[in-house]
């Protein structure tokens, strides 16, 4: 199931592959949500993932569905990023506020 409402999430997700890729962290996290940025210093961010970024050398997304509730996105989407294992997120929860869409509750990433 596509929505053309969560077209703008999906560009966030779509980016934060670009940003990972070119190992470019401090954009790759302003796309993360509010709440998580909260819960999360940039420090903590890059350091806690950075084993497992180093080991990917290109990542990209591949979009199953997605399905937009209000100010909500709920993106499911395999990620294909050798050598770790291509994976499936189901229900991954993008949020949009004042006009942005964020990654707010974001599975992969830990922090």
């Amino acid at each position: 199931m596509r929505s053309s409402g969560g077209t703008s999430a999906v560009a966030v997700l779509k980016q934060e592959a670009v940003y990972l890729n070119a190992r470019n962290w401090k954009p790759y996290y302003g796309l993360m949500g509010p709440r998580f940025r909260a819960q999360c210093k940039y420090s903590t961010f890059v350091a806690r993932n950075e084993s497992v970024r180093k080991l990917i050398k290109s990542a990209s997304i591949k979009m199953i569905s997605s399905r937009v509730s209000g100010s909500k996105a709920y993106l499911t989407y395999e990620t294909i990023a050798p050598p770790v294992k291509t994976f499936v997120t189901r229900s991954d929860l993008f949020v949009k506020i004042a006009g942005r869409w964020y990654d707010e509750l974001d599975a992969v990433t830990s922090c």
